[in-house]
């Protein structure tokens, strides 16, 4: 009975450390983020920059 909880035991870490090991190291790719909104122009005009403040 002893033997048999240290083998499930062993399995039960054996199981838990190598599941660590399973995906490798991301790598981010190079993505081009220079001047994405140069020319767009936005379609909403709403604003709350003419709203009175009181």
């Amino acid at each position: 009975m002893k033997n048999n909880r240290y083998s499930i035991f062993f399995i039960g870490l054996a199981i838990l450390t190598l599941s660590a090991c399973v995906t490798t190291k991301y790598n981010r790719p190079e993505v081009k983020s220079d001047n994405l909104y140069r020319d767009s122009k936005t379609t909403d005009s709403t604003t709350i920059a003419t709203l009175p403040w009181r």
